[in-house]
C-alpha cells in the first residue's frame, strides 16, 4: 500500500510538472485579461488531473480493500464497528455466526408483521369508527353512533357493533347490535371479485313512521337518492360481489 501511495504522488508530480499546472503567485500574474484567461484555464485542467488521479486511486484500491475484507482475520472481523442488530445478537441472544447472518431479515420480517397487526387490529376500526358517523350523516342527514368496530387484518373478519340511526327529531330510526362479515381471500383472487363467505346481522330494528304532513319518515332519503342518480351519469359498471351466506337474526320491523 505504501508502494501504491508513493507511486501515485509521483504520477501527480509528473503530471504538474510536465503540464507546468504548479500554482502561480500574485505578483508573478499579468495585468492583462489574457494573462488572467490563461491562468484560469490553467486552475481548471489542474482540477481535471486531480479529479482523473482521484477515480484512478479509487478504481485501484476497490478490488485491494474488497480482498482484504474476505481474507480478513477472525480477530480483524471482531473488531471492525458492527450495527445495531449485531450488537444485539452479542450482548443478548448470542447466535452462532452460521445462524447470526439470518436475524436480520427475520427482525425486519417480524416488525412488518407487527406493524400490519397494529394498522389491522388497532388503525383501521378507529379511523372507520370516526368515519362512519360522518358518512351516514352526511349521506341521509340523520345522526348515527356505533359502539365498536373489530377487524383481524389475517383472517379478514369485520364487525360493527351497536350501529343505531336517529332520526331528525332525535328518535331511533334504524340500528343493530352487531353486523359480521368474513371474506374468502383466496376465493376473491380466483374470481377477481370480493367474495364474503358468511354476512350475519343479529337484531336489527327499523322504525317506520308516518308524519303528519302524511309522508313516511324514509321519504326524504330516497328523494334525494333519486337526484343523486340523475346527476351522476351511470357507466354500468359494478363491482363484482358475491355473498356465500347471509342471515338476519331477531329482527324487528316497527311500525
Amino acid at each position: 500500500m505504501k508502494k501504491l501511495a508513493t507511486w501515485i504522488s509521483k504520477t501527480s508530480q509528473q503530471f504538474r510538472s510536465k503540464f507546468n499546472l504548479g500554482e502561480r503567485s500574485q505578483d508573478s500574474l499579468p495585468n492583462q485579461v489574457s494573462g488572467q484567461t490563461a491562468s484560469g484555464s490553467t486552475n481548471q485542467r489542474w482540477d481535471v488531473v486531480k479529479e482523473t488521479l482521484g477515480k484512478l486511486t479509487r478504481t485501484i484500491l476497490r478490488p485491494i480493500e474488497r480482498f482484504k475484507t474476505k481474507n480478513s482475520t477472525p480477530q480483524q472481523i471482531e473488531d471492525r464497528p458492527v450495527g445495531i442488530i449485531e450488537r444485539f445478537n452479542q450482548r443478548f441472544l448470542k447466535l452462532p455466526q452460521p445462524f447470526a447472518r439470518f436475524l436480520k431479515p427475520i427482525i425486519i420480517t417480524i416488525s412488518l408483521v407487527a406493524a400490519y397487526a397494529v394498522l389491522g387490529f388497532y388503525i383501521v376500526p378507529a379511523v372507520l369508527k370516526s368515519k362512519i358517523p360522518s358518512i351516514i350523516q352526511e349521506e341521509i342527514g340523520r345522526k348515527a353512533s356505533i359502539a365498536k368496530i373489530e377487524f383481524n387484518p389475517f383472517t379478514l373478519f369485520a364487525s360493527i357493533q351497536g350501529l343505531k340511526i336517529q332520526e331528525k327529531n332525535g328518535k331511533p330510526f334504524v340500528g343493530f347490535d352487531a353486523f359480521n362479515a368474513k371474506i374468502n381471500t383466496f376465493q376473491s383472487i380466483k374470481q377477481l371479485a370480493l367474495v364474503i363467505n358468511e354476512i350475519t346481522l343479529n337484531k336489527p330494528t327499523v322504525h317506520l313512521a308516518k308524519q303528519k304532513d302524511g309522508k313516511f319518515n324514509f321519504e326524504d332519503m330516497v328523494k334525494a337518492k333519486k337526484k343523486e342518480e340523475q346527476k351522476k351519469p351511470d357507466d354500468g359498471k359494478l363491482f363484482p360481489l358475491n355473498i356465500v351466506k347471509l342471515s338476519i337474526k331477531e329482527g324487528q320491523l316497527l311500525w
